[in-house]
């Protein structure tokens, strides 16, 4: 089945926005002032402000790369592709209130809304811009491509992540990985690693800004071969070495740490127990990979390439819960999540216990 057929039989995709119709109605009004035609409006989150995000709304000469678009009856709706990840999932809405907290408006049109606001309200309560990004985003793709490979590649080929930092996604940006940028050199000087293995390694927009500091052998592994072009090109640490690599299926070379990072959380159980396996047959001792920490159920089966809450401790996994180290690895306003430390015999006691 080639990739036009794949695109033809997947499922329409959901609009990251709803609109109520004040809001349309405004969207309408701000094409019809505009002082020279303009192919809509776009929405976009330019900085943070004291009490959380600003956000955006100026004229669109034209589509940019990346951009999200809405289709409205009065015109188009373009969501910047890199605050996608804040506003997926909300309603916008249109309110007469100079003092409605919400999103502040904004166009070139002589300061057409200056003082007006917009309001945006999560669509799924409990869940910020940031769970609905993850959740609708990456089942998009799962509804497309069936296969993992045609799945992760059209992420990196599209930039589906809508991000410009990183073509790993958000999740690799400087900001996202303030603390495992902190705590994986404690880690491995503490354990003795002396050759890491990172798999997927992604694009290495954070790892190569710690390579020196860990002093270690290191080998970066991605299943896309443009990432790992990319990963090569960004570190010339002298221990590095890239390979092109699937961790469900391809044997994992000799390493001392397997460091799984923003992964298993894709992958559907039967591809991760695979995993799993996959690791005890290499003889790594130790993996270090994410778990999520919030409320929400955890390991719903998927298709892998999609999202879902995962938690190696719980069903259907059970690894033991006695991690040899485990620190936080989110930034404020993400679901919460840690990276864990776990051994091969408890990986090992999990796998036999299940038979």
């Amino acid at each position: 089945m080639t990739t036009d057929t794949l695109s033809r039989t997947a499922r329409p995709r959901p609009a990251p926005i709803t609109l109520t119709p004040a809001a349309e109605a405004r969207i309408a009004q701000l094409i019809a002032a505009a002082p020279q035609p303009v192919a809509g409006v776009r929405l976009s989150t330019p900085r943070r402000g004291c009490s959380g995000l600003a956000y955006a709304l100026d004229y669109a000469e034209a589509a940019r790369p990346g951009d999200e678009a809405i289709a409205t009856p009065a015109g188009t709706l373009f969501v910047d592709g890199a605050s996608l990840l804040y506003l997926i999932g909300s309603v916008m809405d249109w309110r007469e209130d100079d003092f409605a907290a919400g999103f502040k408006s904004r166009c070139d049109a002589g300061g057409v809304d200056a003082a007006r606001r917009l309001r945006l309200t999560p669509a799924m309560p409990g869940l910020d811009g940031a769970h609905a990004y993850l959740k609708q985003l990456r089942e998009r793709l799962a509804l497309a491509f069936a296969d993992r490979r045609q799945a992760f590649q059209r992420i990196h080929d599209h930039n589906l992540w809508g991000t410009t930092e990183s073509v790993s996604g958000p999740g690799s940006h400087l900001a996202a990985t303030e603390s495992i940028r902190r705590e994986l050199p404690a880690l491995v000087r503490r354990l003795g690693i002396a050759t890491l293995l990172d798999a997927p390694c992604g694009d290495l927009n954070w790892m190569r800004h710690i390579l020196p500091d860990m002093g270690i052998r290191y080998i970066g592994a991605d299943l896309v071969p443009a990432v790992v072009e990319r990963a090569r090109a960004a570190t010339d640490w002298p221990e590095a070495s890239f390979l092109v690599l699937d961790i469900v299926e391809d044997p994992l070379p000799e390493a001392d740490l397997w460091l799984c990072r923003d992964c298993l959380f894709h992958l559907s159980n039967a591809d991760v127990f695979a995993a799993l396996a996959n690791f005890l047959r290499s003889g790594i001792p130790l993996l270090l990979t994410t778990i999520h920490t919030g409320p929400e159920p955890k390991n719903r089966d998927i298709r892998s390439g999609a999202f879902r809450w995962f938690d190696l401790f719980q069903p259907p996994f059970n690894v033991p819960r006695a991690p040899v180290a485990l620190f936080d690895d989110y930034q404020p306003g993400w679901p919460p999540r840690q990276m864990v430390c776990v051994t091969r015999e408890q990986v090992a006691d999990a796998l036999a216990r299940r038979g």
